[in-house]
């Protein structure tokens, strides 16, 4: 008998980052690059199975626009785990991440699962390693960092994957 569990998990990040494609790709399993600008939030779910248990994600897809921060602190609320996403191609979305951080970890469920990704590998990377590094290091709660790809499908299941057996392993 599978024991059953519902996380909420946000994906958060500066806008065009690629959040809702990344999403888009976990879910469906299918590429596109027509997604529009996320207007607060999006809402998913996706259930998975992890050693006899079965996982149910409300996924929250948050958007990335500074005009929408003023919403964040209430969808926050109660979150289990965060991926955090930034563009391997421009380096300010992963500066943008301390902000992201800070609401978070202010709102969100006590100690949160964090897992930090790098979006668009297929387009090269820009972002140097020893930035993203130091990012890690300030950031001592982030459990993993993944470069990911929606289009080539790089490392979005294993993200999720992931998020799902630090979320089991807490319970």
């Amino acid at each position: 008998m599978s024991t059953r569990y519902t996380f909420k998990c946000i994906v958060a990040g500066d806008g065009g980052t690629g959040k809702t494609t990344l999403i888009n790709r976990y879910i469906t399993k299918t590429f596109s690059v027509d997604t529009k600008v996320t207007i607060g939030a999006g809402f998913y779910t996706k259930t998975l199975e992890i050693n006899d248990s079965i996982l149910k994600l409300q996924i929250w897809d948050f958007g990335g626009e500074k005009r929408f921060r003023f919403i964040l602190p209430t969808y926050c609320k109660g979150a289990h785990g965060v991926i955090m996403a930034f563009d391997l191609t421009r380096l300010p979305t992963l500066i943008g991440l301390d902000e992201w951080i800070d609401i978070i970890k202010k709102n969100a469920a006590t100690n949160p699962k964090i897992i930090l990704i790098g979006t668009k590998s297929d387009l090269g990377q820009i972002v140097d390693e020893e930035i993203i590094n130091e990012f890690l290091a300030r950031n001592k709660d982030v459990s993993s960092f993944y470069k990911t790809s929606s289009k080539t499908g790089e490392n979005i299941e294993v993200v999720f994957e992931q998020m799902g057996q630090l979320l089991l392993d807490r319970v």
